[in-house]
């Protein structure tokens, strides 16, 4: 037998052999996306549209404002097939500039089991900020298609070229290719004709291929994800009538440049009495969003501290737990366009954009300023917006 002429064609042939192989074994159709829904929402995450599944393929439209703003959904997957399926986590290469997104489930066991669902946990994140020159219209979106990779456990390695994701069902043919090769290589050697040691070796690792690919087993899930990145624009109260007596734990209460505190001690609890306090809404609003004007309520104390309580070296007041604390509530505000001095900027078109129902005075036109009561609302700018519970315009 003329090894020679048969050798190069047998090689051809044993290198198209996996694409020969039909592929259906792999259970394709035996694995599905049973389900999905929200988990947990972190921030200002909010879903533009619910999720869609189409066969093997995830879509999420969600909307974020601030940067740590999520979403996390529970994935259950399906596995209808006789083999264990592992979800390839490190095939989950699913992060972009400005998103964050992760895979775990709840004992870190990525398997899903012949015959049963498996629950996992995929969370979207808003992890670094997006600078504001791309930004257009007050929006960013980020638009990316990410490959979750499962396998049966049972993969060899091979140069992806020849990774099939679905191994054939044509058993048969597999094995007597296997056989072709085998035989061939048996004749070679007990033959003893001679041969270039690298044709053997180069016969040998072809036929590792039809095992190997039959061996592989590996199905997709396509996560499509668009996310849309809006400006959130803040409402604030500057509280410059009172001084607010408020605990270190309220964390929507902050200073400005004209900030001036007190350390008091009531008792055992420690209180920051301050003036000139800006207290946020914890919600951001897009532009074009209604806002509630909001009632705030505030707490003072109803002495004269600085006479009735101790005055210690530590530089704060210690005060008896009896002494009063009242609460007062505002809900008369001033919107001002001198507001810039506390780092807020307006426009001249506020007053006509923001739309209120009702004004206790409006000098907006010719001064720049207007009152309205709370609680109503109003339409949000394409700016932050400062209200102030104090005029400097000699209007009470």
């Amino acid at each position: 037998m003329n090894f020679k002429k048969i050798i190069l064609p047998l090689i051809l042939f044993l290198m198209i052999m996996p694409f020969m192989v039909n592929a259906e074994t792999c259970d394709y159709d035996k694995i599905s996306i049973d389900s999905i829904t929200i988990k947990e929402k972190v921030g200002n995450a909010t879903e533009i549209e619910q999720p869609v599944i189409e066969e093997k393929k995830i879509k999420v439209n969600l909307k974020m404002m601030e940067v740590n703003d999520s979403i996390e959904y529970k994935l259950v997957i399906k596995n209808d097939s006789n083999e264990d399926y592992e979800l390839d986590k490190n095939s989950f290469d699913a992060n972009s500039d400005y998103m964050e997104y992760t895979l775990k489930s709840n004992d870190e066991n990525l398997v899903v089991k012949a015959g049963k669902t498996k629950e996992v946990y995929l969370k979207v994140q808003y992890k670094n900020e997006v600078p504001e020159i791309f930004f257009k219209d007050g929006k960013f979106n980020d638009n990316k298609s990410y490959v979750l990779n499962l396998s049966n456990g049972q993969t060899i390695a091979v140069p992806d070229t020849i990774k099939n994701p679905k191994t054939g069902d044509r058993l048969i043919m597999l094995i007597l290719i296997c056989i072709l090769c085998v035989g061939i290589t048996m004749y070679v050697v007990l033959s003893k004709k001679k041969i270039n040691k690298f044709m053997v070796l180069l016969l040998t690792l072809m036929i590792t291929i039809p095992v190997s690919v039959y061996a592989l087993c590996k199905i997709e899930i396509t996560v499509e994800s668009n996310v849309t990145i809006e400006r959130g624009l803040e409402v604030a109260y500057l509280l410059n009538g009172e001084k607010v007596l408020f605990e270190d734990n309220e964390k929507d209460y902050f200073k400005t440049s004209f900030t001036e505190c007190e350390t008091i001690y009531i008792g055992e609890t420690k209180y920051n009495y301050c003036s000139e306090m800006i207290k946020k809404d914890t919600t951001l609003y897009p532009a074009g969003a209604t806002v509630n004007l909001k009632v705030v309520n505030i707490k003072f104390l109803d002495i004269d501290y600085v006479n009735e309580c101790e005055y210690t070296p530590e530089e704060v007041y210690r005060c008896d737990s009896s002494v009063p604390i009242k609460d007062y509530s505002i809900n008369r505000w001033y919107y001002d366009n001198l507001w810039n001095e506390y780092g807020y900027t307006y426009d001249t078109t506020d007053k006509q954009v923001m739309n209120f129902a009702s004004y206790n005075f409006d000098y907006w036109d010719s001064d720049g300023y207007f009152s309205v009561n709370a609680p109503q609302t109003f339409t949000m700018s394409n700016h932050s917006a400062l209200f102030a519970q104090g005029s400097n315009r000699g209007q009470g």
